[in-house]
């Protein structure tokens, strides 16, 4: 079995083997492994001898672990890329992580600068914004830097990749660079993300830069309410006139909307955001609560209303999901800790599950980021862990040494040990590290005693309360299922101001 394998894998990656050193080693650790780990007894040798019945014995294998579903692995050994295979069979848990993040998608942060100054931003939060801003040119990767990392990790096996920033836009030749990767035959999909404000001026340099690919493209587009009053941020009318332009001029590709919950944003803005979603047929709209970045709580120390309180959100969601379900659902909808669209497809998306029981998998820390400096970033809203830098070695070199990271050594339950016995456990899995800690500049550390992501306790239970009996049976049952019914409540807090306080709302703690 050991050379039928061997054979056929080094004809497969040969042409890592030769571009990267390292390549050869892991291989051989992962190639070791699997076979060690292989449930078959010496009865099967004739078997396992012969490449015809070798791979439907080993497909028949790894389709039996679980774990291969949620990871989306395809379900034949002989589509496997070489880092899908490191990413299942390498011995090393912090090895077959940081794999599994590039398998997932590289996040490719093009530039730290941006022409918004939206407070809950992560990147104006981990980094110093105005020295990023006045050196970029001088410390920020090229064009030519970008186009060899998109280059190693298609050759790795890499299928997603994701350009943002700051506002990739602002990046002298980003076009360029979309062109590039869009040309990769096996790039299955390249990801922009943009606040779309300087992109509706350029949207003929857009078109020929993905012209013949426009299947592969995805766009990712940004916005945050309706409001009369006209500025340069994302809630501004001339914003969402932008966003409009774009959608409706690019119908043959794939767009999709994020948003994030403001203090003035009502139903008549949602409603009209649903209808210009579904006018314009874009493929998900995700409305998020921000994340506790440091920018965000100084804001919100200010003005304790610049988020709106947390039954506001819940009440805001029952109503356009009403609205959706009403509209027999044209689109996707998630909105975190709330609704998922994955109600109604895969229950295993529901919670953060994560591979290899790491907390942050699903979530910011399930791709592979590479910041505008070259730096290798386990989490969009953390500096970087470690001082690898793909400026000074190739992709894989650069993945192996990110694995030095107090990142990789974290598990689901050291994050979540304050949740223990909490009703919602398994829906929330201790959400983001950072809520709990609502420190910027923590670092990952098995040691950190993190309390309990607040945010998560209170929209969750409102949710339950407001929400979840009002679904359709197929959801209200993939829902409950993952609810601990005897566990404890957890406490349900106003808003922000009130949380970063410890003041809970008590009174209207009951389910």
């Amino acid at each position: 079995m050991y050379k039928t394998l061997l054979n056929f894998f080094e004809r497969k990656y040969c042409v890592v083997f030769s571009y990267f050193p390292q390549a050869r080693k892991l291989f051989d650790d992962s190639l070791n492994n699997f076979l060690q780990n292989f449930p078959l007894d010496t009865s099967h040798n004739t078997l396992l001898k012969n490449k015809f019945t070798l791979f439907p014995i080993v497909n028949g294998w790894i389709s039996s672990h679980k774990i291969r579903l949620s990871k989306g692995l395809p379900p034949d050994l002989s589509d496997f890329t070489y880092i899908d295979f490191i990413s299942f069979f390498h011995p090393n848990r912090k090895v077959r992580l940081a794999s599994d993040k590039l398998r997932r998608k590289l996040d490719l942060n093009v530039t730290s600068i941006c022409n918004y100054k939206c407070e809950y931003c992560y990147q104006k939060s981990r980094d110093d914004w105005k020295i990023r801003a006045t050196r970029a040119k001088e410390t920020e990767l090229s064009i030519l830097d970008l186009k060899k990392i998109i280059f190693e990790s298609s050759l790795l096996g890499a299928k997603y990749i994701k350009i943002t920033g700051g506002e990739p836009l602002t990046k002298e030749g980003l076009f360029d660079l979309i062109e590039y990767a869009i040309n990769i035959r096996s790039l299955k999909e390249v990801e922009l993300l943009s606040n779309g404000s300087i992109l509706a001026l350029k949207l003929n340099k857009l078109r020929k830069s993905i012209k013949g690919n426009e299947k592969k493209f995805h766009l990712h587009l940004s916005i945050d309410g309706i409001s009369k009053e006209e500025k340069n941020n994302k809630t501004s009318i001339s914003h969402l006139n932008n966003i409009k332009k774009i959608i409706s001029s690019l119908p043959d590709i794939k767009i999709s909307v994020n948003s994030m919950w403001s203090g003035s944003i009502s139903y008549s803005q949602l409603k009209k955001l649903y209808f210009i979603m579904y006018k314009y047929k874009v493929f998900r709209w995700t409305i998020s609560f921000p994340y506790l970045v440091k920018t965000l709580i100084a804001a919100v120390k200010v003005n304790p209303n610049y988020t709106p309180k947390f039954k506001t959100v819940v009440q805001l969601s029952e109503k356009l999901i009403k609205l959706h379900s009403q509209m027999k659902k044209p689109f996707r909808i998630s909105i975190p800790l709330i609704y998922k669209h994955e109600f109604d497809d895969s229950l295993a998306e529901i919670a953060s599950d994560g591979f290899e029981d790491h907390p942050c998998v699903p979530c910011h820390g399930s791709y592979f980021i590479i910041g505008s400096k070259g730096e290798i970033l386990e989490c969009l809203l953390a500096p970087p862990g470690t001082k690898t830098n793909t400026k000074t070695s190739n992709l894989l070199e650069s993945l192996i040494e990110s694995t030095d990271s107090p990142f990789y050594n974290l598990n689901k339950s050291d994050v979540s040990k304050n949740c223990k016995g909490c009703r919602y456990e398994m829906m929330c899995c201790g959400q983001c590290v950072n809520d709990k800690s609502y420190n910027f500049s923590y670092i990952f550390n098995k040691e950190n005693d993190f309390g309990k992501d607040k945010t998560a306790c209170s929209l969750l239970t409102l949710s339950e309360r407001y929400i979840w009996p009002k679904l359709g049976h197929k959801e209200r049952r993939k829902i409950f299922a993952r609810i601990n019914k005897k566990g404890f409540k957890p406490n349900v807090y106003n808003n922000i101001s009130d949380m970063l306080s410890d003041k809970e709302n008590g009174k209207k703690n009951n389910i």
